[in-house]
């Protein structure tokens, strides 16, 4: 009797199946660049944090290589404070205040990680609960 793949495995081998067609359909003449460029961005979009990490550090360079550095901003409030959040998909986090930044770079090296783009979100996230335990609200 065969094993019944888990939920997990099977987003993995989509996720997988998905990303061998779009390489196949672009390297063959069916996709434009812009198309590919969609596609790939697409998959990574809907499968970030839910497939496995080697699956997604596959995933995440394909990104990388198919767009330009994507930036995601979050203002976030707490009376005249302001405060901006802000993560790429080239594994960059910053934080602005009162025309201070500061940035972390997972993409360095000096981070193991298994993807330095999931890593910058991870760390926006946990930055972002911080400041909403301190009373800052998205603006």
């Amino acid at each position: 009797m065969s094993e019944v793949p888990t939920l997990q495995d099977e987003l993995d081998r989509k996720a997988i199946e998905t990303a061998q067609m779009i390489q196949h359909q672009y390297k063959t003449g069916q996709m434009t660049k812009a198309m590919y460029d969609a596609a790939v961005l697409s998959l990574w979009w809907v499968t970030a944090g839910l497939i496995d990490n080697d699956v997604s550090a596959a995933v995440s360079a394909m990104s990388a290589e198919a767009s330009p550095e994507q930036w995601t901003y979050c203002p976030m409030v707490k009376g005249a404070d302001l405060v901006v959040l802000s993560f790429s998909t080239k594994g960059q986090f910053r934080f602005m205040r009162g025309g201070r930044s500061e940035s972390k770079d997972f993409a360095d090296g000096k981070e193991d990680v298994v993807s330095p783009s999931l890593a910058a979100r991870k760390h926006f996230g946990t930055v972002f609960n911080l400041l909403t335990d301190k009373g800052f609200a998205k603006a």
